[in-house]
């Protein structure tokens, strides 16, 4: 997890800079598909050094493996869904071979999971907020991964709230 803090910190560090005109010139264009396209050909980047280039590789790929984050909100809970399978599937065989259940893979814990909106809540304000904000500030025509994050967000927010209020409810 401290190699994915240091990556967004390097790269805020040279957005500001050496990144410059990659941001113009990203800005001119209309699709996301654009970025792939100055990564893909190398166009605009061969003006950076090769540690640059390589940051800014590592960034796409942090930004494509939470791809899901970025989907309208009925595609996105299904991800994590079968995330939340994958980890309780992990933490089984845990159990079974007797060494400690890992993080949210315990499925015999209430709201434990994944798809829990509490864990949720902190995954999209640590991880995937500060990863796409840094990111859309050198590519801006990526804004609306960013708002769907942000819609995605207040959904788990959503769900956290009726968790609450339901357990309020049952208190009295």
């Amino acid at each position: 997890m401290a190699e994915h803090f240091k990556v967004i910190s390097q790269f805020e560090k040279i957005t500001n800079k050496d990144l410059r005109h990659i941001s113009s010139f990203s800005a001119s264009r209309s699709e996301a598909s654009d970025v792939a396209r100055v990564l893909g050909s190398g166009g605009s980047v061969k003006c950076l050094r090769a540690d640059q280039r390589s940051l800014l590789l590592q960034m796409a790929i942090k930004v494509a493996d939470l791809g899901h984050t970025t989907l309208l909100e009925a595609e996105h809970v299904t991800w994590v869904q079968r995330l939340e399978t994958e980890f309780f599937g992990q933490g089984d065989a845990e159990r079974e071979r007797s060494i400690c259940v890992s993080p949210l893979s315990d499925r015999t814990k209430l709201r434990n999971g994944p798809a829990a909106g509490e864990n949720q809540i902190g995954f999209f304000d640590v991880i995937c907020k500060p990863l796409l904000s840094a990111w859309v500030k050198v590519f801006p025509e990526c804004s609306s991964l960013l708002d769907q994050i942000n819609a995605n967000l207040r959904y788990w927010q959503i769900d956290a709230e009726n968790l609450l209020n339901e357990i309020v409810l049952t208190a009295n």
